[in-house]
């Protein structure tokens, strides 16, 4: 864990630099929204295994996240009033008209995609976007970055080039990092795709992004190759087999130009530090995933290998250590929340992959939470990037 390659960038943080900045309370700047002039429409296009769609907005420029945040509840980072726009988020989820037994199945009352060619275990339902939204604000956190993109990139997105984001999720908050990204570079344009996508079709943004509904562990991307200067996905782990990596980079690698990026961002699932309880019930997790579903938990430490072997040239390699738990102060605190919300998510799959009960699941979970509440053990997890150039 965490051994980078020559040309690696180390990002280690220490407690003395997560403890900086504790007089701020306030949210980070780089995450404040500015107020919106007008509003577009969303252009939306389908492409074979898709569902529906929309996203919104947040803007700013970059700076460097403060170490502190006063409230730790799920919507903490969301500015009010766009969050509460959410209600529309809510009828979407809510419409079963627009959610047919074809699309959605319940299962101990989480929402998941019902298509058996869709090998992703987590729920799409409200609960599991919010810790979506949140999760990509503690990874901008970790990195101090608005915009966590190679040095290259973000200097010619000024200029205005082509962007695919693939995997972007089943819904496009405030806040989420391609809708960012197209607020803030207007020269450029941003493409995502992803399985489903779950907004209402009035939700704004700008018109230089454009959302399309496909699937591709299924068909190749729907884009004609050489079509992008920038392809990133970011946080897929689990979204596909072990197998389906080196056929969906090869894809990636197929849209970018040469002279293009192309950069992943990955959590090693593997909270090191546990307790001894802990890191049994993690253990048990991870054979569950790989075993029964073919999936790599740590794909994370993968990453370099398998870009080193897309041939990508000027590979680099960083990552940024998180703590889990209050001992990492604001940070730890909301990565242990987020943990406690991927475990809850993850429950009704694991459930039945792991043929256990539901008291079984959630006796060991408690077990894992306890060891990290007593202060014992300084748990922690490392998030990597990864990019390398197209030749």
């Amino acid at each position: 864990m965490g051994n980078a390659s020559s040309s690696s960038i180390k990002a280690n943080y220490t407690q003395h630099e997560l403890m900086a900045s504790t007089a701020d309370k306030k949210v980070p700047k780089h995450l404040q929204p500015l107020k919106r002039k007008h509003t577009h429409k969303k252009k939306v296009e389908s492409s074979p295994a898709a569902v529906t769609a929309a996203p919104p907005r947040v803007h700013e420029e970059e700076n460097r996240v403060p170490a502190t945040i006063s409230n730790h509840h799920i919507n903490t980072l969301i500015p009010n009033h766009f969050y509460n726009a959410s209600n529309d988020i809510n009828q979407i989820f809510n419409d079963h008209s627009a959610s047919s037994p074809q699309l959605f199945r319940w299962t101990k009352g989480r929402r998941f995609v019902s298509s058996q060619n869709v090998p992703y275990p987590l729920p799409n339902d409200q609960t599991e976007l919010d810790r979506h939204r949140v999760q990509f604000y503690i990874v901008r956190w970790a990195f101090e970055s608005r915009h966590i993109t190679p040095p290259p990139i973000k200097k010619r997105l000024f200029e205005g080039i082509n962007v695919l984001d693939v995997g972007c999720g089943p819904g496009l908050w405030v806040g989420h990092p391609i809708i960012d990204m197209a607020e803030d570079f207007k020269k450029s344009t941003f493409d995502a795709v992803d399985i489903c996508s779950l907004l209402p079709t009035d939700q704004p943004t700008s018109d230089n992004f454009n959302l399309t509904c496909h699937n591709v562990t299924e068909a190749p991307l729907p884009f004609e190759s050489g079509t992008f200067d920038y392809v990133q996905q970011v946080m897929a782990a689990i979204s596909y087999k072990m197998d389906d990596w080196p056929l969906v980079l090869a894809e990636m690698k197929r849209v970018t130009k040469s002279g293009g990026y192309i950069q992943l961002i990955e959590p090693d699932m593997y909270p090191q530090q546990l307790g001894p309880e802990g890191e049994l019930w993690r253990d048990q997790i991870h054979n569950a995933l790989r075993d029964q579903r073919g999936y790599e938990p740590r794909i994370a430490c993968h990453l370099e290998r398998l870009v080193t072997e897309l041939d990508l040239e000027d590979i680099t390699v960083k990552y940024v250590s998180v703590p889990v738990g209050s001992w990492g102060l604001d940070i730890g605190h909301l990565w242990e929340q987020n943990f406690d919300a991927f475990l809850e998510s993850a429950r009704p799959f694991l459930v039945e992959k792991m043929q256990i009960t539901n008291a079984t699941y959630q006796a060991n979970t408690k077990k894992l939470k306890e060891e990290l509440k007593s202060g014992e053990f300084k748990a922690f997890n490392n998030i990597y990037v990864v990019y390398g150039r197209v030749k």
